[in-house]
């Protein structure tokens, strides 16, 4: 045992040895043209060796076999190398980038950070690729202060909404996306793989955004992609990937229990205080009876309200006592006392009316015909948990660029694919994608380059947020005394015996049962015998969408040249281009679920699109510096011309109901009158052309002061030949106080105080040719077509925007600890709008018709600590904003209407913020009769007190009288008026939050790094949409049956179990404040913990770097919203911005990943 030890400790210490002995190691230090670097510094880390590089960047120095190499030079990053079997290290240094020399994009040019005078926050690639997404967008937000970004679902593939200080908008108030300097919109993003972007600069102020002109109205995002780098001939190789699993929380509907439980309640109410035997109000009428044939019940209506408004069994008992002692004393006859019948109206305990739910004669059944669907005795389905799965999705990039002094080249593949947490693969989102970025220095003076971006995506879609025929909507107001499926036909009999449905012949139940949705495995999905119209079995309606999808495949790319004749003067021509086909397919089997959701044919759908945009850009700049005096001039003139169309066939009667014969050409053609309706087909065409000139003049003074003008002439041919062309100007300007000779406070290392004022435009929320009539029109380019049935309004013009920004930049302790503040105010007018008017005899057309103000205050601050061995950095943004509408010429915008509101629930209005939402004002629960008996109006004419909702029982929604009665100052119908109705409906809240929070925190410690992302929008209303009130038979949300009012359970948090709802009466279930919840939220976006093996060891194996990672997304969200995501964007039209109608809720990923370089 002995020698066994010794052998083994003699291999150790030999090992050790061979580890530690040292050997003579060489290279060359360079910089990042590959000229040498002498006097740069190599040092073995953690000793006081070191010797520094010759005149040629040449050195020699002894280190051991896994000791690292620390190569450091001043204005130059730091790297670390570690010693491997080679004997030679080279290193090319890269340029440190500070907060001094960081360059950003500004538009048709570059311009050093320390030198930008605008507002423009810039986001690096390393923020980006930190949260895995599908969607750049989604990678983006919480990283600059004053944006916004809400997904419009957590539906795979769907689109973002995004907002740059607000809402500057009544209609479209998407900004302008830029790719490689060609303008682009949102939906190009679903096609841009998130790892092949090097940056992207958000232009925040006018005058930064003023260079684009009459399209930078709503701000600008520009996205850079990677280029190849600089690495003497040799490639880099990178592989990026992850596999995650996704989960979602949903809320919970009522389980079967809860649900039984919950409408024999509302039975209960309904009875007690209904019209049949027994009920309040049927005792109501009796009451006046009585009292108006000398039995007195009250002497004043004072006292008759005393009398009626109390529970059942109380005013019975007053009544019963009152006609008895009338019959004693002779007052009645007989006659009159058998004719009210008080012995058949002894109304019954709430416990007793509940226990009737389920037995009570039809005579009873006072609108509750649905409970014989109610299975008594099944354990239930949630259907929620029976839609939700666990999903899963990937990631995978590979990339390799190279260059020398000559050419640079960057190509990447990705593929990436995510199924739904509802649906599965059955709502999936797949993108595969295809890079190259190349340059070539053609001679001295002449670059050439070009750059191509080729995907194709696949979207198999199912119906969400929809508050008719979503599958969430569906599955939350399922019966949960249903099965999901039936599994043989015994089943489906017992079911439709059991509710008096069961079909009489044989002909009959094969009719039914070729009308149900089968499952894959031959069984058939459950069907409910009780009204539902479009939300039946949520499965079923995600098998029926299964053939339904979207295909796109685009490519996107540039050419270029760029000539520099002599240092100070340049010339640059692009051409770029973007084409788009976009396909669905759809196809499926007739089917009979009920009366309202039924397809007698089985039928296919083709439809394709092709959408081309070309842009040609000729800038030249000149840029000089005079002693000092640094002037840069910069002209331009661009061209962009966009072309869409798009045809659509449709037909019935298939010959096989399956995919091989899902063609248009395959179904047979015929005469049948049914087959002529049914084959339709259709199309459209669209044109826009654009051109402007713009110009820019930049100018500095030693980098202390600064000045920036631009002025851009545009025109667009959506608009007529007088109004088509603007112009566009902005100034700015800066001073860099640190670089005074007078300033001396070591601390600071960057003061600069900056402001600007620009003006831009917007044209997105208008049609083509609501300037002209029936005729043909010339419009830009030359291009003729012919436009009908459009009503003109040759007077129409872009939207304009204003803007004053003011800021500053401070840096302390070499900008270790920066802080940006930013304080705006921006003027929008000459909105673009349809408005609603008493008349119209044609399509209404577009004018513009008024004016946003939005206004705020930006921060970001950062610090980042870099020189001890726990590195880290944290940055916090933080952003107030308010919108408000000033000016509206024109009667009314129409707003998202809910079904069977008496009004809309959000309105575009002066004096209140943009689409801002409205309904009744709840002031709280009815907790007894006594509360109803006091809520009164005096009419302030007749001095007449009456109830304010006299339809109101305890448990009732409390609703304020806030209007209705016309103010003599305003002649609006802004006064108390006693009952309640549409004009009381007044402003509960905003959807767009005031406040936005972002903190981001990354450190790494020798080869651990962890990072996480914060997220919070405060101050925000969402509207809970999730209640239809023309069928409240359906289940509903948990939380309607946990928090609910009962006799028992006094609470202001929620009313009474509730079933039947007058819906113009004063106690409407779903239009009230408890429905416009507080939407704020924080939500831990992103967590990440990484090791990256020493190089040590992967040089080993001839990687330059190995890191595997964990991460999860979405992990927490701290709110109070009871819906299922506070993180809502527009979920339809532009006015149903924060509107819940069954929201797909974005969710929990966790992820397991690898990058990987060689």
């Amino acid at each position: 045992m002995v020698k066994k030890v010794f052998l083994l400790a003699t291999f150790l210490l030999g090992m050790a040895a061979a580890f530690a002995q040292e050997k003579p190691i060489t290279g060359k230090v360079v910089d990042e043209t590959g000229a040498p670097l002498p006097g740069a510094t190599v040092k073995i880390k953690g000793t006081d060796k070191a010797v520094v590089t010759d005149v040629n960047g040449t050195y020699s120095i002894t280190a051991a076999t896994g000791s690292t190499l620390v190569f450091s030079y001043v204005g130059y990053t730091t790297q670390e190398i570690a010693v491997g079997e080679s004997n030679v290290i080279d290193v090319s240094m890269a340029p440190e980038v500070t907060e001094m020399s960081e360059v950003v994009v500004i538009g048709y040019g570059v311009q050093k950070k320390s030198l930008v005078t605008g507002s423009i926050s810039k986001i690096k690639s390393d923020e980006l690729v930190a949260q895995p997404s599908s969607r750049l967008e989604q990678s983006l937000q919480g990283k600059t202060a004053g944006v916004v970004f809400n997904k419009t679902s957590g539906n795979p593939g769907a689109g973002i909404t995004v907002r740059i200080r607000g809402v500057s908008s009544n209609g479209n108030a998407d900004p302008l996306f830029i790719i490689d300097g060609m303008k682009t919109t949102k939906y190009v993003f679903n096609e841009i793989n998130p790892n092949d972007i090097e940056s992207v600069e958000v232009l925040k102020d006018a005058a930064s955004a003023a260079i684009y002109g009459s399209e930078g109205a709503n701000g600008v995002i520009i996205v850079t992609t990677k280029s190849g780098k600089s690495s003497k001939g040799k490639v880099n190789v990178t592989y990026d990937g992850y596999y995650g699993w996704q989960q979602a929380d949903y809320v919970h509907s009522m389980s079967a229990d809860q649900y039984r439980e919950y409408f024999s309640e509302a039975y209960a109410y309904d009875r007690m205080y209904g019209n049949l035997a027994g009920g309040l109000t049927k005792l109501r009428g009796i009451a006046t009876q009585m009292n108006a044939a000398n039995v007195p019940l009250w002497s004043s209506a004072d006292d008759s309200l005393a009398v009626l408004y109390q529970d059942p069994a109380s005013l019975y008992t007053y009544m019963k006592q009152k006609a008895d002692e009338a019959l004693s004393n002779g007052t009645i006859t007989n006659t009159q006392y058998s004719n009210w019948a008080l012995n058949k109206n002894v109304p019954l305990s709430f416990e007793q009316y509940k226990s009737q739910f389920f037995w009570a004669p039809k005579t009873l059944e006072a609108g509750y015909a649905f409970r014989k669907y109610i299975d008594t005795t099944y354990s239930g389905t949630d259907w929620m948990d029976a839609i939700f799965s666990t999903a899963p999705m990937q990631s995978h990039t590979v990339s390799a660029q190279t260059g020398n002094e000559a050419a640079n080249l960057y190509l990447s593949a990705s593929y990436f694919t995510q199924d739904g947490v509802v649906g599965l693969e059955r709502n999936n989102f797949s993108r595969y994608t295809f890079k190259l970025n190349g340059d070539v220095q053609a001679n001295k003076w002449m670059k050439l380059g070009a750059n191509v971006n080729v995907a194709h995506s696949e979207q198999r879609n199912i119906p969400v947020n929809d508050l008719y025929d979503g599958v969430i909507s569906a599955a939350m107001s399922q019966d949960p005394t249903m099965p999901v499926v039936w599994n043989d036909t015994s089943e489906i009999w017992n079911y439709l015996r059991r509710v008096g449905q069961y079909p009489t012949t044989a002909a009959k139940r094969q009719e039914y049962l070729n009308g149900l949705i089968k499952t894959d495995d031959g069984k058939w999905y459950s069907n409910s015998a009780m009204p539902v119209n479009e939300r039946f079995n949520p499965l079923a309606k995600i098998k029926l969408s299964e053939n339904d999808k979207a295909t796109t495949e685009r490519a996107l790319g540039a050419v270029y040249a760029e000539i520099k004749p002599v240092d100070f003067l340049s010339y640059r021509t692009s051409y770029s281009a973007e084409i788009s086909y976009v396909t669905n397919d759809n196809w499926g089997d007739k089917y009979n679920v009920n009366s309202t959701r039924f397809r007698e044919h089985s039928y296919v759908y083709k439809g394709m699109a092709r959408y081309f945009n070309y842009q040609i850009d000729n800038v030249v700049s000149f840029e000089k510096n005079f002693n000092g005096h640094e002037i840069g001039i910069m002209a331009g003139q661009s061209v962009q011309k966009y072309l869409g169309y798009s045809v659509w066939g449709q037909r019935i009667n298939l010959q096989e109901p399956n995919a091989d014969w899902a063609f248009l050409d395959a179904v047979p053609e015929s005469s049948d009158s049914v087959y002529v309706y049914n084959r339709t087909n259709g199309g459209f065409k669209d044109i826009l052309t654009q051109m402007g000139y713009f110009g820019r003049l930049t100018y500095n003074y030693n980098e202390r002061y600064m000045f920036n003008a631009t002025l851009r002439r545009d025109g667009v041919s959506k608009f007529s030949p007088e109004n088509r062309f603007g112009y566009f100007p902005s100034f700015s300007a800066g001073w860099n106080v640190h670089n005074e000779k007078f300033f001396n406070v070591p601390a600071i290392s960057q003061l600069k105080i900056r402001g600007s004022w620009g003006r831009n435009g917007s044209h997105a929320s208008a049609d083509p040719w609501q300037w002209i009539s029936t005729k043909t029109a010339s419009i830009l380019g030359g291009t003729k077509t012919i436009i009908t049935g459009v009503v003109k309004n040759p007077n129409l013009h872009w939207e304009t925007s204003e803007q004053i920004d003011g800021g500053f930049d401070l840096g302390l302790f070499r900008n270790s600890l920066t802080l940006s503040v930013d304080v705006y105010s921006k003027r929008t007018k000459d909105l673009l709008a349809k408005p609603i008017k008493a008349v119209w005899t044609d399509e209404v057309p577009y004018y513009n018709v008024g004016r946003i103000d939005n206004n705020g205050i930006e921060m970001e601050l950062t610090y980042a600590q870099r020189e001890s061995e726990i590195k880290y950095t944290v940055k916090f943004s933080g952003t107030y904003q308010t919108n408000e509408v000033k000016e509206f010429n024109a009667a009314k915008l129409g707003g998202y209407s809910a079904h069977g509101a008496p009004a809309e629930e959000t309105a575009f209005e002066v004096g209140q913020p943009v689409w801002y939402f409205r309904g009744y004002k709840a002031l709280g629960v009815f907790q007894n009769w006594e509360e109803i008996r006091n809520y009164t109006y005096t009419d302030p004419e007749t001095g007449k007190k009456t109830l304010i909702q006299p339809d109101a029982v305890p448990g009732d929604v409390k609703i304020a009288d806030v209007g209705g009665r016309l103010d003599p100052k305003t002649g609006k119908p802004t006064l108390p008026d006693g009952k309640i109705d549409a004009n009381d409906f007044t402003k509960l809240g905003k959807p767009m939050p005031t406040f936005l929070l972002g903190l981001n925190f990354d450190c790494a410690y020798k080869g651990f790094d962890f990072s996480m992302f914060w997220y919070a929008e405060l101050d925000k209303e969402i509207y809970n949409n999730i209640l239809r009130n023309d069928f409240l038979h359906l289940n509903r949300p948990e939380y309607f049956y946990t928090e609910r009012w009962t006799p028992s359970n006094h609470t202001n948090d929620w009313f009474r179990a509730r079933y039947q709802d007058a819906t113009n009466g004063s106690t409407q279930i779903g239009f009230n404040s408890f429905f416009f919840e507080d939407g704020s939220f924080l939500r831990l976006k992103n967590v990440q913990l990484g090791y990256t093996l020493p190089a040590s060891i992967s040089q080993r194996f001839q990687i330059s770097k190995l890191r595997i990672y964990v991460g999860a997304t979405n992990l927490v969200t701290i709110t109070k919203y009871k819906g299922s995501d506070p993180e809502i964007g527009i979920t339809g039209d532009v006015n149903s911005y924060g509107v819940d109608r069954g929201m797909y809720p974005a969710a929990k990923t966790f992820t397991v990943g690898m990058n990987l370089s060689f």
